[in-house]
């Protein structure tokens, strides 16, 4: 009885642990990854995976191209893929056959034990029970330890306590072994909910971009075969009738046609791209360029425009402002950072760095380099290098070191300036630090200079006049202090020159008045060849057509040119400036020839710098005449003395009525026009009133002003020099100069003046005229 009750009660076990494991299999069955209910949908709906795991590199690559649009488009294909694979095969199709059949192994034992009810146990037939070993719901072979102890115990009298022992450990098993089934099952099921979902949909999507690709690729590679094949074929046919210039253009053809059929693809991809993100900029900029026409006559006349500009002092006060930047560990520096070479030496990455902040990287003025001897290349290719030595650097100037004289650059600094023979510098990396160099021009270790073409800071106005004036300069001091012809050992500066040779020759001499007003920048240099050509290098040509109009005469004598003072006058073999004509009507030169020295030969000291009369014995063959400058012509030519010539005044044409004078005849031959301003004009020039100082009723005379500029007028009045207040340079004690005739009704009782209209002649004073010989009345 005992045995009885203990086997009821180990049957009563099993019956809750094969109903606990059907329960489990239920709940698997519910687990539907594909068909579940909605509130198990919503709980997913954030899990995602990327399918971008399930991609090779390159695929990686075009899947991010695609737009959210286009991957949400294979996301949702993938999953209408997968419920219709669900309903043809079920869950995961490898599964369910496993729950079945664990389900079935399972009621298959229960079966069998119970039909062992009774009072002694027998063996079952089928040795076979759900594994607790075996794990993962396997089916395994019974242990035969624990049935040689079932069975000792069995047949032992008052072995009640042993037996119930027993079925209870094999309830217990059995029980155990469902339920880890059961588990196994539920967690195998969820896996195939939530992430384990949303990585066949990533798997699946990644499959089918996969496929996308590799129909692209084919029909990429059938439409590059089909055009191959028909340019074969073209080929053939033309080697065939013996024409291989049209065979080999043919092939030619084949792979032009193949690199622009692939570029067209790549260019079409980047369009629509672009096209997408530049349509809500292109409304903006749209929409502001409204608002900004609408703005832009507020703002007409200020231009805040940030260009690069400046000399070479620009860079060399931002490199300033570096000094005493020390490295960071690793050779770590803002510099090497900006060249993508952080961690390496960093003397050119500084220069470049300081050339970038003045705009002069992006303008091709500097190399952007960390490399010394690239950056001296890139000068010397450029024809921007001057090698150490011969010339005299600038502020701004990049110099380069060789101190182990192995040929190549490795070291580099910023020129700050020069002084007493010492070059003064600003380098980095040098001691790891930002810090300053001094050096004497003569050091050998300096191998040459970078000479950036910096942009023009501007021309003055008084361009033409100040070479005049600085060529008289210069030519005095060349006297005064014996400097002597010499076509060895010149300097490139004025400055270089003074400190220690004292050497010039004519187009030498000519360079260093260029120079001294700003049209050449110092060291540069040219001169007119034999041949009468215009010779020197790259960057000096650049230079001149910056600031002259370069005219090719053809070989002509001076006297059959229309000669402008200031002129740069090229002849074969020699070069100097025009200046003009004197007071008596002779024409002069500013000349550092050989021929103004004492013996008229190389090493003589010059005793002067003026050249007086036409040159017959050589033809001028090119002209250099300042750009957008107000020259003024060749003639008879009046210097007027400071104070004098400071002020303008006018006076009415109409006043003139004095029928037989010249000034009436002159106002009745040219009609008498005016201006939009009231003056009274001629031509293009203006009508004046001065005294007969300079020049006669009709007679054309220009009127230099000291900043430059020049009043081109026609003598229309002449003033009484014996009036109160007149004298020989004109009315107001010689204070008015000039002074214009103008429409009376239009000026008189205005309050109007003369540099209203002509602000360009304010703040200065004429300082010479000039007549230049032509009468309107003759």
């Amino acid at each position: 009885m005992a045995v009885k009750k203990a086997k009821e009660a180990s049957f009563k076990k099993m019956d809750s642990a094969f109903a606990t494991s059907q329960s489990a299999i239920q709940k698997v069955k519910n687990t539907d990854p594909l068909n579940g209910n909605e509130e198990q949908e919503q709980g997913n709906e954030n899990v995602s995976i990327d399918p971008a795991h399930y991609l090779s590199k390159k695929e990686k690559k075009e899947w991010k191209r695609l737009s959210y649009t286009a991957k949400q488009r294979y996301i949702r294909q993938a999953e209408r893929q997968l419920k219709r694979q669900k309903k043809r095969n079920g869950i995961a199709k490898t599964e369910p056959s496993s729950v079945q059949e664990k389900e079935k192994q399972a009621a298959k034992i229960f079966s069998k034990e119970r039909k062992y009810r009774s009072n002694t146990w027998k063996e079952p037939v089928d040795k076979k029970e759900i594994g607790s070993h075996g794990g993962n719901g396997e089916i395994a072979s019974k242990s035969r330890d624990s049935r040689a102890a079932i069975r000792s115990q069995s047949t032992v009298a008052g072995g009640e306590k042993a037996v119930d022992i027993a079925s209870s450990s094999t309830s217990a098993e059995t029980a155990k072994a469902a339920g880890n089934a059961a588990t196994k099952t539920v967690d195998t099921a969820a896996a195939s909910t939530g992430a384990g979902l949303a990585a066949l949909v990533a798997k699946k999507t990644a499959e089918n971009f996969k496929e996308m690709l590799q129909q692209k690729n084919t029909a990429i590679e059938s439409q590059r075969i089909k055009t191959q094949t028909k340019l074969s074929r073209l080929i053939e046919e033309n080697k065939t009738a013996g024409s291989p210039g049209v065979a080999a253009a043919a092939m030619l053809a084949s792979v032009v046609v193949t690199v622009m059929y692939f570029a067209a693809q790549i260019a079409v991809t980047i369009f629509f791209v672009l096209l997408i993100l530049l349509i809500p900029i292109i409304v903006i900029v749209s929409f502001l360029g409204i608002i900004i026409t609408l703005l832009s006559g507020f703002a007409a006349a200020v231009d805040n425009t940030d260009y690069a500009s400046g000399s070479g002092a620009s860079i060399v006060a931002v490199a300033v402002q570096e000094i005493g930047y020390h490295e960071g560990a690793g050779n770590h520096t803002k510099y090497g950072v900006y060249t993508g070479t952080d961690g390496m030496s960093w003397c050119h990455a500084f220069v470049s760095w300081c050339a970038n902040e003045c705009g002069f990287i992006e303008s091709n003025i500097i190399p952007k380099t960390a490399a010394c001897e690239t950056g001296r290349q890139w000068f010397i290719h450029k024809q921007q290098y001057q090698k150490a030595g011969s010339y005299t650097p600038q502020a701004g100037d990049i110099i380069y070191f060789d101190k182990g004289g192995v040929g190549e650059s490795h070291h580099v600094g910023i020129v700050e300036y020069v002084e007493n023979g010492i070059v003064h510098t600003i380098e980095g990396n040098k001691n790891n630090q930002v810090m300053r160099g001094h050096y004497e021009l003569t050091y050998k270790g300096i191998m040459g200079y970078g000479t950036p073409d910096y942009p023009d800071e501007g021309l003055t106005s008084s361009t033409a006049s100040e070479i005049l004036s600085k060529a008289q300069e210069i030519g005095k001091m060349m006297v005064e202090e014996k400097w002597v012809y010499s076509n060895t050992d010149l300097k490139g500066s004025l400055a270089a020159a003074e400190q220690s040779a004292k050497r010039t020759n004519c187009a030498h001499g000519v360079c260093l008045v260029l120079q001294e007003v700003g049209l050449l920048k110092k060291g540069q240099i040219f001169f007119g060849n034999k041949s009468g050509e215009l010779s020197c290098n790259g960057t000096v040509r650049k230079q001149i057509e910056k600031g002259f109009d370069i005219i090719k005469t053809g070989g002509k004598k001076s006297k059959d040119l229309d000669l402008k003072p200031g002129d740069i006058c090229l002849f074969k073999g020699h070069t100097n400036i025009y200046a003009g004509k004197d007071e008596n009507g002779k024409t002069y030169w500013y000349d550092f020839g050989r021929d103004q020295t004492k013996d008229k030969k190389p090493g003589s000291v010059f005793v002067k710098s003026v050249r007086k009369g036409e040159i017959n014995w050589a033809v001028i063959t090119v002209i250099l005449r300042v750009k957008d400058q107000d020259s003024y012509g060749s003639g008879k030519t009046i210097n007027i003395p400071s104070p004098y010539g400071d002020s303008f005044t006018y006076m009415g044409w109409s006043l003139i009525t004095s029928t037989g004078s010249n000034q009436y005849k002159l106002r009745v031959k040219t009609g008498e026009h005016y201006d939009a301003n009231g003056f009274g004009k001629i031509g293009d020039r203006y009508v004046i009133a001065c005294t007969p100082t300079f020049g006669k009723i009709g007679d054309e005379i220009d009127f230099v002003l000291a900043n430059g500029r020049v009043i081109h007028g026609v003598m229309g009045d002449e003033k009484n020099m014996s009036d109160a207040g007149c004298n020989k340079w004109g009315h107001d004690g010689g204070h008015s100069v000039v002074e214009f005739v103008v429409n009376k009704s239009m000026w008189y009782h205005t309050g109007k003046t003369v540099t209203r209209f002509h602000p360009e002649w304010a703040k200065s004073r004429v300082v010479k005229a000039v007549n230049l010989g032509k009468n309107h009345l003759r």
